[in-house]
């Protein structure tokens, strides 16, 4: 199959039923058949889309799925990738990128896709080969959705597109492991269920719970004063 067929598969798969974004013409191959995969909802411009997306993500606690248009677009969307970012909002953000065989000529709207995303996102990268793209789609998928939770980029040159894919791998989501700050400390005591402290993804990570005359005796052993 082709890679942009893939991707649809994967979409349907992963239970993604709407991509925001802006188009151009280096997202033309993708676009081609996705009505049956996925909804396209368009904004006119892509700090709109981003926000669309970002709202999105944010209220139904899914990834959302963002498709932007070459190194202008990129560029356009990036305050609002900021913001997706410190929201912790699951984005997986596709940018088409011109067809590799013109790079050489540094075409009309080309640009360091990968360099540009990496300050507003978790992570960023390109993908050179049309049988690496049903497992980049996944790792962004997984990466975006693991604590703290944001924006993963994908940059997909043109003619990847219409070359031939690999059916997407799904793979089963990992528990992450403890915080590191958390590693070595004492294990609760059997005397309580619930630990007196508790973290997570939200702006306080780490936090009481309890009154404070619990504190102390929910370890063992209890912890000693300081000076």
């Amino acid at each position: 199959m082709k890679a942009r067929e893939s991707a649809h598969l994967w979409l349907r798969e992963r239970g993604i039923r709407f991509v925001f974004g802006n188009p151009g013409s280096t997202e033309l191959p993708f676009l081609l058949g996705l009505e049956g995969a996925a909804r396209y909802i368009l904004g006119l411009h892509e700090g709109v889309a981003v926000a669309m997306a970002d709202g999105y993500a944010q209220a139904s606690g899914e990834v959302a799925f963002l498709n932007l248009h070459a190194a202008p677009g990129l560029g356009n969307a990036l305050g609002a990738l900021y913001t997706a970012l410190k929201n912790r909002s699951p984005l997986v953000v596709t940018v088409g990128d011109q067809d590799r065989r013109h790079r050489f000529r540094a075409p009309l709207l080309s640009g360091p896709l990968v360099e540009m995303a990496k300050p507003v996102s978790k992570a960023a990268w390109e993908v050179s080969r049309a049988e690496d793209l049903p497992e980049a789609l996944e790792r962004a998928f997984h990466l975006a959705l693991t604590p703290p939770r944001g924006p993963v980029v994908v940059a997909v040159p043109m003619d990847v597109w219409e070359e031939e894919a690999p059916p997407p791998p799904l793979k089963g989501p990992l528990p992450p492991d403890p915080p590191r700050a958390s590693r070595g400390w004492p294990r609760p005591s059997p005397r309580r269920k619930t630990p007196p402290w508790s973290w997570g993804p939200g702006p306080t990570p780490l936090r009481p719970a309890g009154p404070p005359s619990s504190w102390p005796s929910a370890w063992a052993p209890p912890f000693s004063p300081t000076p």
